[in-house]
C-alpha cells in the first residue's frame, strides 16, 4: 500500500455546513488530480455518491476523512 503524505494545512475541513465536496474540491483536499480521484473512486478506494438527475458526483466529508486516516471505505 502506498503512503500519501499530505501537508497538515490542507487537512483543514471546509465550513461545517458542508457534508460533501464536489470532485474538484475533494481532489484539491487530497492534493491529487481529478483524474486520479475518479480512478480511485472506480477502484472503490474512496466512497462517492451520485446526486440529482444529472448524476453529480459528491464525496462525503466523512468518507474523505476515513480515507485520509487510512481506513477502508464503508
Amino acid at each position: 500500500m502506498s503512503v500519501i503524505i499530505i501537508p497538515q494545512k490542507q487537512l483543514t475541513p471546509p465550513p461545517a455546513e458542508k457534508l460533501a465536496l464536489s470532485q474538484k474540491e475533494a481532489a484539491r483536499l487530497l492534493s491529487i488530480s481529478e483524474k486520479t480521484l475518479r480512478t480511485w473512486t472506480r477502484q472503490g478506494r474512496i466512497k462517492a455518491i451520485k446526486s440529482g438527475d444529472k448524476g453529480r458526483i459528491l464525496y462525503p466529508l466523512a468518507a474523505l476523512k476515513r480515507f485520509l486516516e487510512g481506513d477502508s471505505p464503508e
